[in-house]
């Protein structure tokens, strides 16, 4: 296999853009609970490049539209018992300038976009339980609730 990164920490959540060239993944820091994400190029040639950072929010990514060219994330604020979760996205060419998508009191989080990236699918509490929804993508329209009795 080839090895793509040699930095310290925890690598998890890899997801790779839709023509395979780039692969998004999630860098823990050895020293902290905090994981920012980072691409790099699928063929290894590269360092790994910072796309999502911040000090005090957790991000990570959770899928790319089928065009490549949006990346959506979750980004965790409060890691332990008052985790709060929200869902962003980043543009992946030009300004990497990420906006909130599904951000309120509830939390929101396991955001993902099917191939043909008409919907998006994620998980709220906002009825009091975690459950799964659809909502067209990008908006505006209604969310769909798609579980019954809890779902994740």
């Amino acid at each position: 296999g080839l090895r793509l990164t040699h930095e310290g920490g925890t690598n998890v959540m890899v997801t790779i853009d839709a023509e395979g060239g780039r692969i998004v993944f999630r860098l823990l820091g050895p020293e902290t609970s905090f994981g920012d994400v980072f691409w790099i190029a699928a063929d290894g040639s590269g360092a790994p490049e910072p796309l999502v950072t911040s000090e005090d929010t957790d991000e990570f990514s959770t899928s790319v539209s089928a065009d490549g060219r949006t990346m959506i994330f979750s980004r965790i604020l409060d890691p332990g018992p008052n985790t709060h979760r929200e869902v962003w996205e980043v543009p992946l060419d030009g300004d990497s300038t990420p906006t909130p998508l599904l951000q309120s009191q509830f939390a929101y989080g396991n955001a993902s976009l099917p191939p043909d990236g008409r919907w998006l699918a994620y998980f709220s509490d906002e009825s009091g339980v975690f459950e799964m929804y659809l909502q067209p993508y990008p908006w505006p329209g209604a969310k769909t609730p798609v579980s019954i009795g809890g779902g994740g």
